[in-house]
């Protein structure tokens, strides 16, 4: 049985807001979130193996680099839209989650201000997960606790 919990989208972290996209973006559809060698993984069952599709690794030089070095992400996608702009456009652009400056504020909102951040990137794709999620996203317990281990304190 799984317990959730919820949290705002505006509270959420960028591994969150990853995350929370994998769940609604196509490109993730169908797989399993674990920890593989200390690293966040989206993992499929290929031909009766678990394999490593994606790794969400934040922002942190020291995963990326553990990554690469270990055999068993060789073909996994790092999955990382808040810190990798070409992924974040692809998902602005789909969802179609624009931003308004306010220079008063000094920080960047969706277009319905429900959401905002510091960066534009950041608050478009929490207008992303606000517009396919809602306000307040339900995770799963155990992802919950995954996902902490990568999160700022």
């Amino acid at each position: 049985m799984y317990h959730f919990m919820k949290k705002s989208t505006q509270e959420l972290h960028p591994i969150e807001i990853d995350y929370f996209l994998s769940q609604i973006d196509p490109l993730c559809e169908g797989l399993t979130f674990e920890i593989v060698d200390d690293i966040f993984c989206g993992t499929a069952i290929v031909e009766n193996e678990n394999v490593v599709c994606i790794h969400l690794v934040g922002s942190g030089f020291l995963p990326q680099m553990k990554a690469r070095r270990n055999s068993k992400f060789k073909d996994s996608s790092v999955y990382n839209p808040t810190h990798n702009l070409n992924q974040a456009n692809n998902l602005i652009e789909k969802f179609k989650c624009g931003t308004i400056y306010d220079e008063n504020e000094g920080l960047w909102f969706s277009q319905d201000r429900q959401v905002f951040g510091e960066t534009y990137i950041i608050t478009a794709l929490k207008s992303c997960v606000l517009k396919n999620l809602g306000t307040e996203v339900e995770i799963p317990e155990n992802i919950h606790h995954l996902l902490q281990k990568f999160a700022p304190k």
